[in-house]
């Protein structure tokens, strides 16, 4: 009985550079249309994740914002005069 053949569970992309490497299975592809779609693909991830973190600049402009908001609220509270005080009435039953 022959030896099995076994096949490597790689993911396609990995898969993908094997055949790249060998042109003359995929002739159809030059190397500046390659180039041009890691170049595309690339901005699209940079794309993605500058949406989802704004830049460590931003991010600190908007903490000092929240920070001096905080400040001026807690000085309007504590320059406010305080609120009257609840008049309480004690309950007796003698």
């Amino acid at each position: 009985m022959p030896p099995r053949k076994t096949r490597s569970r790689g993911n396609r992309e990995a898969d993908g550079t094997e055949s790249l490497s060998q042109s003359s299975e995929n002739p159809s592809l030059t190397a500046a249309q390659i180039a041009e779609l890691v170049a595309t693909t690339v901005e699209q991830i940079l794309a993605e994740r500058s949406n989802s973190n704004p830049p460590p600049d931003q991010q600190a402009e908007e903490i000092k914002k929240m920070r001096e908001e905080l400040e001026n609220l807690r000085k309007e509270r504590s320059s406010a005069p305080p609120p009257p005080p609840e008049t309480y009435q004690a309950h007796t039953d003698s």
